[in-house]
């Protein structure tokens, strides 16, 4: 979509109204309680314009509302440092390229308690949390419900660094001192 489209929708008291009564703060984010995709993100119709139906993801436009359509247009992707597709939050995102986006995932990804893990999936997450939000059930709840066994269970693992000698201790290529793999390494 072209920058005179984004600012004409962003610009539109009509459509910004429409846009703000889907959103509900509530445990430390502004949540989206529209239509959600597969993705676990909001939804959101801006509108008819130029004979173009307009759908982006509703965090797309929480953006571009923010920031404005200048760096909206710069950001190929709109990233969620919080990691919860719902969230609208402009604290929460940041303007990124597909590289960052999918390195981010990568990192947090094994988290334990991320909501990456969630056993239901980053849609169904979306939609327990959005069906908490509108029928006035406890979100905090809803995370933890989300959260594999398996991640209670589990202990915070330490450090490799702290665990093996070898990732500290420096290569040897000869002399006096062992080599930190064992002998004839």
């Amino acid at each position: 979509m072209d920058a005179n489209m984004w600012e004409r929708c962003l610009d539109d008291d009509h459509v910004v109204s429409r846009y703000r009564s889907m959103l509900e703060p509530a445990a430390g984010h502004v949540w989206w309680t529209g239509a959600v995709m597969r993705s676990g993100h909001g939804r959101f119709w801006m509108g008819c314009v130029d004979g173009h139906d307009l759908v982006v993801s509703a965090h797309r436009f929480a953006y571009g509302l923010a920031h404005g359509a200048v760096a909206l247009g710069q950001a190929p992707v709109v990233m969620h440092l919080c990691d919860e597709p719902l969230c609208q939050d402009p604290a929460h995102l940041v303007g990124g390229t597909t590289e960052e986006n999918r390195r981010d995932w990568l990192v947090r990804r094994n988290d334990l308690g991320s909501p990456f893990r969630d056993a239901r999936g980053r849609h169904g997450r979306a939609m327990a949390i959005r069906d908490a939000l509108l029928h006035g059930g406890d979100v905090s709840a809803v995370f933890e419900h989300g959260v594999p066994d398996r991640d209670w269970e589990c202990p915070t693992l330490p450090t490799l660094e702290s665990v093996s000698r070898y990732v500290v201790a420096p290569r040897h290529c000869g002399g006096d001192a062992p080599h930190p793999y064992g002998p004839g390494v």
